[in-house]
């Protein structure tokens, strides 16, 4: 048998900073209102709106709070292993106080060359 070298894409899509909060954020409060919110990670928000009936009290049992609280662990240890470089600088100037032709464009932490 092979190693696998891909992925699925929603492995892919969960991967990510935005999602993770997300997650987080359902597994502190593990609400319908905190579930809706999971549509970054399609499989598990699929699988939670599918679970929605029957619920007490619009919250999820602890089986599957402790699922969604591994998927964050395992995402966050996947994310770290992923990323290379930390993130780009961030522009503090309003972007009404930019003229967008004369902005370059970040990236890496380099820059590209003015537009004229």
């Amino acid at each position: 048998m092979g190693t696998q070298i891909s992925a699925e894409e929603s492995v892919l899509q969960m991967a990510n900073r935005v999602s993770l909060r997300v997650l987080q954020d359902f597994n502190k409060d593990p609400t319908t209102k905190n579930a809706s919110r999971l549509v970054t990670i399609p499989t598990l928000y699929n699988v939670l709106t599918h679970e929605v009936q029957g619920l007490e009290n619009g919250r999820y049992p602890e089986t599957w709070v402790l699922l969604c609280q591994w998927v964050h662990d395992r995402g966050q240890a996947v994310l770290g292993k992923l990323l290379v470089h930390e993130n780009p600088p961030v522009i503090s100037v309003p972007f009404d106080k930019i003229s967008w032709e004369s902005v370059g464009h970040f990236c890496n932490g380099t820059s590209m060359p003015k537009i004229i």
